[in-house]
């Protein structure tokens, strides 16, 4: 859904931001992974560490307006 929302949004540069947000993710899946390598014997500090990461990504919600969210989503989606 974000990669559509980019797309869209990019207009004709939109192979280059759709690219640049899935290297951005992979990148934070590597972080993320190297974060949890030493801690598969302890469930709750992994579950910590990634309740950590989920609320990094509030004030990103944050920042986005009501309109462009409203906007985005009466947006009818394109079956693949």
């Amino acid at each position: 859904m974000v990669l559509e929302v980019v797309e869209r949004r990019a207009g004709p540069a939109s192979g280059t931001a759709a690219a640049l947000l899935w290297m951005a993710g992979n990148a934070g899946g590597l972080v993320v992974t190297v974060v949890f390598a030493p801690l598969p014997d302890h469930p709750s500090a992994a579950f910590l560490v990634l309740a950590a990461v989920a609320l990094l990504g509030l004030p990103v919600l944050g920042r986005l307006s009501p309109e462009f969210l409203r906007r985005t989503s009466a947006e009818p989606s394109v079956a693949a």
